[in-house]
């Protein structure tokens, strides 16, 4: 679903989207965010509010199941990085039997 139709559909309901962010006990831009990028702990607050399937309001984020679907490139980018934070060659960590590097 399109964020402006999501946050239509709350005004509908007679709440603004930072007064139920407030409500569910989180900061007040929360929700708002939650429509720009992925927040697993708001969107099936607000699916349940909505009255709505999860994979309805974020069809790129959950299965027809409701199950969360995880980007692939993300998880690769991780891994990149902590692979290529650090400089040294791997001959530079091999070490004698003093402890000494050789």
């Amino acid at each position: 679903m399109h964020p402006a139709d999501i946050k239509a559909a709350i005004e509908k309901k007679g709440k603004n989207m930072t007064q139920l962010s407030l409500a569910w006990g989180f900061g007040d831009s929360t929700l708002r965010n939650a429509l720009r990028q992925p927040m697993p702990r708001v969107e099936p607050k607000l699916a349940k509010y909505l009255d709505i399937p999860l994979h309805v309001l974020f069809p790129d984020r959950y299965d027809h199941e409701n199950i969360r679907i995880y980007p692939i490139n993300k998880i690769k980018s991780k891994a990149k990085k902590r692979r290529s934070h650090c400089k040294k060659l791997p001959s530079q960590f091999t070490s004698t039997k003093n402890g000494e590097k050789s």
